[in-house]
């Protein structure tokens, strides 16, 4: 993805990155952090350029789901992705639990430095 990536392009990539998650279009709206009209809108208006700031959470997003993805061995990365873990910084709550309550780039860097300290 680039900064002058077409939206639809972007969204193609990012949507087929996740599409493990099965995130309902309420739920990637929160994830992006727009509004559900906003995530419509953009869907329906493919000449649109990509902003910094959707780019840089689209691609933060994409990197916990490729480290995700290396962490959880063959078959059990809806467990790793669903499963809720007791320990910080998830305390009770599953990854995508997490990110959808807090859909913010700080806490998707906690999970991303999180799952790579796993694959140390």
């Amino acid at each position: 993805m680039s900064d002058l990536m077409k939206m639809s392009d972007a969204l193609a990539k990012f949507n087929a990155s996740i599409k493990n998650w099965r995130l309902t279009p309420n739920e990637t709206s929160i994830l992006l952090g727009i509004s559900k009209f906003e995530f419509i809108e953009i869907q329906n208006i493919p000449e649109l350029s990509i902003d910094s700031p959707l780019y840089n959470c689209m691609n933060l997003i994409y990197q916990i789901n490729e480290a995700l993805s290396r962490v959880s061995p063959d078959g059990a990365f809806d467990h790793f992705l669903n499963h809720p873990y007791p320990d910080s910084p998830l305390s009770g709550m599953s990854i995508r639990e997490f990110l959808i309550k807090n859909p913010n780039i700080e806490s998707y860097k906690i999970i991303f430095n999180w799952l790579m300290g796993i694959l140390v």
